[in-house]
């Protein structure tokens, strides 16, 4: 790492301050809530996913997020969906499995983005990747009515 990006990693973290995990995690539930209702109040439909992982909500919001508006369950992500878990088994990926091997990354390990959906790319869906998530999307906007 550069002197410029070790200077730019440090001024991020000053800004981030003390925040903890759970802090993280109920702003992050707060977003949710708040672009659900702004949808809802609108009457626009709502599909709302993750990356990967599995999805944390804050106590406090459990009960005030419709989790039908998720494409899947909060333990399926769009990286669990194009993989052929069937070789990893009924759970995906987890970040508290990470920290638990102390390994240092900021996301999945890149040997969860392989198949034909991932193809060409590192950690990111191909093209086929993307039109399989636009048919997911037109699916589950289909079954809302």
């Amino acid at each position: 790492m550069g002197k410029n990006e070790v200077e730019t990693a440090k001024r991020y973290w000053e800004l981030l301050g003390n925040r903890t995990e759970a802090w993280f995690i109920y702003h992050h539930s707060l977003f949710i809530f708040s672009i659900q209702q702004a949808c809802k109040e609108r009457g626009a439909k709502l599909v709302m996913m993750h990356n990967y992982g599995n999805l944390e909500i804050a106590e406090s919001f459990i009960e005030l997020i419709d989790m039908n508006n998720f494409m899947t369950s909060k333990k399926q992500s769009l990286t669990f969906l194009l993989q052929d878990w069937d070789y990893y088994g009924v759970d995906q990926f987890n970040l508290k499995e990470a920290r638990k091997t102390k390994r240092e990354i900021d996301g999945p390990h890149t040997d969860n983005f392989t198949g034909k959906y991932f193809e060409g790319k590192s950690e990111h869906p191909n093209e086929l990747g993307h039109k399989k998530i636009a048919d997911l999307i037109i699916k589950k906007l289909g079954d809302k009515g």
